[in-house]
């Protein structure tokens, strides 16, 4: 089973969400995250899929323009890419998925989170603390959420709860958790605390009162560290419970978590990246027939996509796939160099065609294979368009006659 998380982050976090992945994957098995972000570099996706590659473990790249989020009323304290964990119905693939905070590490096998009964009901949360009241029976901690991803997808929960956010924007100091209780109205599962345990109120300990929460033990350890607040393991001056814990997870080699689940995954084989077929497209548009398909159905192949300019964001998306690369802002010479590397140039970009490009391709007796309503007239292979298992078929040929 396919253990789906997501986490949100920009490039100030990426150490956290590394770190918060480690702890992950270190203690789920199947665990598949979906980080939600729009600046990561898509250098540090590709070397960590190839790291936890061995063990099974995936990383999806939900790629998303802050631009999005920029047109609600978000309040000015809170990072707007907080607020990507609220796009998680657009990628999430999954009927269930687990949202973690990136300032918390999972200490245990969680796995039962996928299988909780969450009783028609949209998500199940931990109740929320606070330093005035201690525990807040009917509001609940947005840092882990269990999600019905099927139900927010069928209620378009994303655009009600934008909507809530325009029409309340006078009215939002806590963000996205703030708006989600108003809406749910304490209507969701309660879960143990051992769930997200918000370990990072020990110092308001001193100077508030928590209640009986403050005095609860961390021995059995919480299943879900959550370090709330300003004061961070990752920061010099803290003294935090569990400190260590961040930085043993921290500094853990992925190598380290391959050795563990070694015998529970099949390594699936495959090609040195040197020996690998690639497939080059030029694009001046973000469209690409049936891209995303191709990319799926033959991940054992190399896909490069070049183009002059900068790109737009929904071309950027395609950096997802560990299988391709893109190249932006690409110099003539660049797009030179690919005619002696590529094994077949895709004519499938939408839009204007650069013909000098691709007869140079052809001069250079690389086959051009295109969908019928996107083919140049240099195409030598052309399919029904939307046909892709004939595209592949024909790929699958043409690389079966170059080896022979």
């Amino acid at each position: 089973m396919t253990h789906a998380f997501v986490l949100c982050a920009d490039e100030r976090y990426l150490d956290q969400v590394e770190t918060t992945m480690k702890s992950i994957m270190a203690n789920v098995a199947d665990a598949k995250v979906y980080l939600i972000n729009e600046t990561l570099p898509p250098e540090w996706f590709k070397r960590v899929r190839q790291m936890i590659k061995p063990f099974g473990g995936q990383l999806i790249d939900c790629r998303i323009s802050t631009e999005q989020l920029q047109q609600y009323h978000t309040p000015a304290n809170i990072s707007t890419i907080a607020y990507g964990r609220l796009l998680m119905g657009q990628f999430v693939a999954e009927s269930r998925a687990v949202y973690i905070d990136v300032d918390a590490i999972v200490t245990a096998d969680i796995s039962e989170l996928f299988t909780l009964d969450l009783q028609g009901k949209l998500l199940a949360a931990a109740q929320n603390v606070t330093g005035d009241h201690g525990v807040i029976a009917d509001e609940f901690n947005s840092g882990l959420l269990v999600v019905d991803i099927d139900q927010w997808k069928s209620s378009n929960f994303e655009a009600r709860i934008f909507a809530y956010m325009n029409e309340h924007a006078d009215q939002i100091t806590f963000g996205d958790q703030q708006m989600l209780n108003e809406m749910l109205a304490g209507d969701f599962v309660v879960l143990d605390k051992t769930y997200n345990f918000m370990i990072g109120l020990d110092w308001f300990t001193l100077v508030q009162d928590l209640g009986d929460y403050a005095q609860v033990s961390i021995n059995p350890l919480p299943k879900i560290l959550h370090y709330v607040n300003i004061h961070k393991p990752w920061q010099l001056d803290t003294s935090i419970r569990t400190k260590d814990l961040w930085w043993d997870y921290r500094m853990m080699e992925w190598s380290a978590i391959s050795s563990k689940w070694q015998n529970h995954f099949q390594i699936a084989s495959s090609l040195p990246s040197n020996q690998r077929p690639t497939f080059f497209t030029l694009t001046n548009s973000y469209s690409l027939e049936d891209f995303d398909a191709l990319v799926q159905a033959m991940p054992d192949c190399d896909f490069v996509v070049a183009a002059y300019t900068r790109v737009h964001p929904l071309l950027k998306a395609i950096r997802r796939y560990d299988n391709v690369t893109l190249l932006e802002m690409c110099p003539p010479i660049l797009v030179d160099a690919w005619v002696q590397t590529a094994d077949v140039y895709l004519d499938i970009n939408n839009g204007n065609k650069s013909e000098d490009v691709i007869e140079n391709f052809r001069h250079h007796q690389v086959p051009i294979v295109a969908f019928e309503d996107q083919a140049s007239p240099l195409a030598e292979h052309v399919v029904a368009t939307h046909d892709v298992d004939a595209m592949v078929k024909i790929l699958q040929q043409i690389l079966a006659k170059k080896e022979e």
